[in-house]
Protein backbone atom coordinates (compact mmCIF):
# COMPACT_ATOMS: atom_id res chain seq x y z
CA UNK A 1 0.00 0.00 0.00
CA UNK A 2 1.72 3.40 -0.90
CA UNK A 3 2.53 5.85 1.81
CA UNK A 4 -0.09 8.71 1.64
CA UNK A 5 0.54 12.49 3.27
CA UNK A 6 -2.69 13.54 4.80
CA UNK A 7 -4.66 16.16 3.13
CA UNK A 8 -3.74 19.52 3.37
CA UNK A 9 -7.42 20.29 4.72
CA UNK A 10 -7.29 18.07 7.75
CA UNK A 11 -4.13 19.35 8.69
CA UNK A 12 -5.95 23.05 8.23
CA UNK A 13 -8.89 21.36 10.40
CA UNK A 14 -6.73 20.55 13.23
CA UNK A 15 -4.74 23.94 13.35
CA UNK A 16 -8.24 25.61 13.90
CA UNK A 17 -9.28 23.53 15.68
CA UNK A 18 -6.50 23.79 18.13
CA UNK A 19 -6.68 27.73 17.76
CA UNK A 20 -9.98 27.83 18.80
CA UNK A 21 -9.64 25.20 21.89
CA UNK A 22 -6.16 27.34 22.98
CA UNK A 23 -8.93 31.16 22.80
CA UNK A 24 -6.76 32.33 19.74
CA UNK A 25 -10.06 32.49 17.68
CA UNK A 26 -12.52 33.32 20.26
CA UNK A 27 -15.91 32.37 20.05
CA UNK A 28 -18.44 35.01 17.75
CA UNK A 29 -15.01 35.58 15.86
CA UNK A 30 -15.35 35.55 12.28
CA UNK A 31 -13.42 33.33 10.37
CA UNK A 32 -11.84 35.18 6.97
CA UNK A 33 -10.90 32.79 4.76
CA UNK A 34 -8.16 35.07 3.21
CA UNK A 35 -6.83 36.26 6.87
CA UNK A 36 -6.55 32.51 7.76
CA UNK A 37 -5.02 31.05 4.78
CA UNK A 38 -2.60 33.62 4.63
CA UNK A 39 -1.41 32.59 8.32
CA UNK A 40 -1.64 29.44 7.82
CA UNK A 41 0.39 29.63 4.57
CA UNK A 42 -2.02 27.99 2.26
CA UNK A 43 -4.66 28.59 0.04
CA UNK A 44 -8.39 29.56 0.00
CA UNK A 45 -9.73 26.25 -1.15
CA UNK A 46 -8.26 23.96 2.05
CA UNK A 47 -9.10 26.82 4.49
CA UNK A 48 -13.01 26.41 3.23
CA UNK A 49 -13.01 22.73 3.07
CA UNK A 50 -11.42 22.83 6.96
CA UNK A 51 -14.23 25.29 8.06
CA UNK A 52 -17.12 23.37 6.54
CA UNK A 53 -15.86 20.29 8.37
CA UNK A 54 -15.51 22.51 11.89
CA UNK A 55 -19.18 23.63 10.79
CA UNK A 56 -20.44 19.99 10.94
CA UNK A 57 -18.49 19.12 14.30
CA UNK A 58 -19.72 22.11 15.80
CA UNK A 59 -17.30 23.85 16.30
CA UNK A 60 -17.99 26.85 13.68
CA UNK A 61 -20.98 28.27 12.77
CA UNK A 62 -21.87 29.16 8.92
CA UNK A 63 -24.47 32.04 7.92
CA UNK A 64 -26.18 32.86 4.91
CA UNK A 65 -24.53 36.34 3.67
CA UNK A 66 -22.49 36.32 6.77
CA UNK A 67 -19.30 33.44 6.33
CA UNK A 68 -18.39 31.61 9.71
CA UNK A 69 -17.67 32.49 12.87
CA UNK A 70 -16.46 30.84 15.71
CA UNK A 71 -20.24 29.45 17.90
CA UNK A 72 -20.73 31.25 20.96
CA UNK A 73 -20.20 29.55 24.51
CA UNK A 74 -23.79 28.76 25.96
CA UNK A 75 -24.42 27.08 29.37
CA UNK A 76 -26.06 24.13 26.86
CA UNK A 77 -22.44 23.38 24.98
CA UNK A 78 -21.19 23.28 28.41
CA UNK A 79 -23.66 20.68 29.95
CA UNK A 80 -23.33 18.83 26.74
CA UNK A 81 -19.80 18.32 26.61
CA UNK A 82 -18.79 17.56 30.37
CA UNK A 83 -22.04 15.30 30.57
CA UNK A 84 -20.34 13.44 27.57
CA UNK A 85 -16.64 13.52 28.49
CA UNK A 86 -17.93 12.00 32.19
CA UNK A 87 -20.09 9.38 30.24
CA UNK A 88 -17.11 8.45 27.98
CA UNK A 89 -14.74 8.48 30.32
CA UNK A 90 -17.06 6.01 32.68
CA UNK A 91 -16.93 3.95 29.22
CA UNK A 92 -13.45 4.09 29.18
CA UNK A 93 -12.40 2.90 32.31
CA UNK A 94 -15.42 0.24 32.43
CA UNK A 95 -13.19 -1.08 29.22
CA UNK A 96 -9.94 -1.44 30.79
CA UNK A 97 -8.58 -4.34 31.36
CA UNK A 98 -6.64 -3.63 34.88
CA UNK A 99 -5.57 -0.60 36.54
CA UNK A 100 -1.82 -1.80 37.40
CA UNK A 101 0.07 -0.15 39.93
CA UNK A 102 2.48 2.00 37.52
CA UNK A 103 -0.99 3.37 36.42
CA UNK A 104 -1.98 4.35 39.18
CA UNK A 105 1.14 5.76 40.43
CA UNK A 106 1.18 8.10 37.32
CA UNK A 107 -2.21 9.64 37.64
CA UNK A 108 -1.28 10.07 41.66
CA UNK A 109 1.36 11.84 40.12
CA UNK A 110 -0.22 13.87 37.87
CA UNK A 111 -2.65 15.23 40.60
CA UNK A 112 0.20 16.47 42.74
CA UNK A 113 1.08 18.25 39.85
CA UNK A 114 -2.51 20.03 39.85
CA UNK A 115 -2.08 20.51 43.12
CA UNK A 116 1.57 22.26 43.47
CA UNK A 117 1.07 23.69 39.94
CA UNK A 118 1.36 27.53 40.29
CA UNK A 119 -0.95 29.05 37.88
CA UNK A 120 -4.66 28.05 37.01
CA UNK A 121 -3.30 27.03 33.26
CA UNK A 122 -0.75 24.99 34.77
CA UNK A 123 -3.50 23.06 36.60
CA UNK A 124 -5.41 23.10 33.73
CA UNK A 125 -2.96 21.46 31.77
CA UNK A 126 -2.42 18.95 34.26
CA UNK A 127 -5.66 18.39 34.37
CA UNK A 128 -5.85 17.50 30.70
CA UNK A 129 -3.05 15.28 31.37
CA UNK A 130 -4.85 13.46 34.36
CA UNK A 131 -8.12 12.53 32.24
CA UNK A 132 -6.19 11.74 29.19
CA UNK A 133 -3.93 9.07 31.14
CA UNK A 134 -7.46 8.16 33.03
CA UNK A 135 -8.46 6.25 29.63
CA UNK A 136 -5.68 5.27 27.64
CA UNK A 137 -5.52 2.13 28.72
CA UNK A 138 -8.91 1.35 27.64
CA UNK A 139 -8.10 -0.95 24.43
CA UNK A 140 -10.78 0.99 22.16
CA UNK A 141 -8.95 3.27 20.10
CA UNK A 142 -12.30 4.07 18.46
CA UNK A 143 -13.13 5.55 21.81
CA UNK A 144 -10.03 6.70 22.03
CA UNK A 145 -10.58 8.86 18.97
CA UNK A 146 -13.88 10.14 19.87
CA UNK A 147 -13.07 10.47 23.64
CA UNK A 148 -9.93 13.18 22.24
CA UNK A 149 -12.48 15.06 20.30
CA UNK A 150 -15.06 15.24 22.93
CA UNK A 151 -11.94 16.55 25.39
CA UNK A 152 -10.88 19.13 22.62
CA UNK A 153 -14.91 20.01 22.18
CA UNK A 154 -15.16 20.80 25.73
CA UNK A 155 -12.09 23.20 25.96
CA UNK A 156 -13.26 25.36 23.36
CA UNK A 157 -16.52 26.07 25.48
CA UNK A 158 -15.14 26.12 29.46
CA UNK A 159 -12.68 29.24 29.18
CA UNK A 160 -9.74 26.64 28.53
CA UNK A 161 -6.03 28.10 30.07
CA UNK A 162 -7.57 31.44 30.61
CA UNK A 163 -9.91 30.11 32.94
CA UNK A 164 -7.49 27.06 34.33
CA UNK A 165 -8.88 25.24 37.18
CA UNK A 166 -11.08 27.79 39.51
CA UNK A 167 -11.58 24.82 42.58
CA UNK A 168 -8.38 23.19 42.67
CA UNK A 169 -8.95 21.91 46.25
CA UNK A 170 -12.03 20.53 44.93
CA UNK A 171 -10.45 18.80 41.62
CA UNK A 172 -7.82 17.57 43.59
CA UNK A 173 -9.67 16.03 45.78
CA UNK A 174 -12.45 14.15 43.76
CA UNK A 175 -9.38 12.88 41.39
CA UNK A 176 -7.80 11.24 44.37
CA UNK A 177 -10.76 9.73 45.29
CA UNK A 178 -11.15 8.03 41.94
CA UNK A 179 -7.91 7.14 41.60
CA UNK A 180 -8.31 5.31 45.37
CA UNK A 181 -11.68 3.56 43.70
CA UNK A 182 -9.51 2.33 40.71
CA UNK A 183 -6.61 1.14 43.13
CA UNK A 184 -9.17 -0.73 44.93
CA UNK A 185 -10.64 -2.34 41.75
CA UNK A 186 -13.96 -0.57 42.74
CA UNK A 187 -14.76 -0.01 39.01
CA UNK A 188 -18.26 1.03 39.32
CA UNK A 189 -17.88 3.19 42.18
CA UNK A 190 -15.22 4.95 40.01
CA UNK A 191 -17.24 5.60 36.83
CA UNK A 192 -20.08 6.94 39.24
CA UNK A 193 -17.40 9.45 40.67
CA UNK A 194 -16.40 9.95 37.77
CA UNK A 195 -19.35 11.42 36.06
CA UNK A 196 -20.63 13.26 38.81
CA UNK A 197 -17.09 14.85 38.89
CA UNK A 198 -17.65 16.18 35.45
CA UNK A 199 -21.25 16.59 36.13
CA UNK A 200 -20.09 18.83 39.10
CA UNK A 201 -17.79 21.25 37.13
CA UNK A 202 -20.71 22.42 34.83
CA UNK A 203 -21.78 25.25 37.41
CA UNK A 204 -18.72 26.50 38.15
CA UNK A 205 -17.51 26.56 34.51
CA UNK A 206 -20.48 28.72 33.39
CA UNK A 207 -20.59 30.82 36.27
CA UNK A 208 -17.03 31.70 35.64
CA UNK A 209 -17.96 32.44 32.23
CA UNK A 210 -21.26 34.20 32.69
CA UNK A 211 -19.18 36.86 35.38
CA UNK A 212 -16.25 37.49 32.44
CA UNK A 213 -18.89 37.99 29.92
CA UNK A 214 -17.81 35.15 28.01
CA UNK A 215 -21.04 32.83 27.71
CA UNK A 216 -23.85 34.33 25.22
CA UNK A 217 -26.27 36.55 26.79
CA UNK A 218 -29.47 34.78 27.65
CA UNK A 219 -28.30 31.24 27.67
CA UNK A 220 -26.41 31.10 31.60
CA UNK A 221 -30.08 29.24 32.92
CA UNK A 222 -30.24 26.22 31.70
CA UNK A 223 -27.80 24.32 34.29
CA UNK A 224 -30.23 22.33 35.70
Amino acid sequence: MPITRNPIRDDVQAALREMISAGTLRPGQRLKEVSLAQELGVGRTPVREALMALEKDGYVLAETNKGCSVVSMTAHRIREAYLLCGALEALAIKMTPKFTAEHIDELRALNNKIENAKSRGAKYKYDAAWHSALSRECGGDYLIGILHNAHIYARCFDGGERRGIVNSTRTVNEHAAITDALANNDIINAAGLLEDHWAGGIETVVTWLTTNKLIQEGENNDIQ
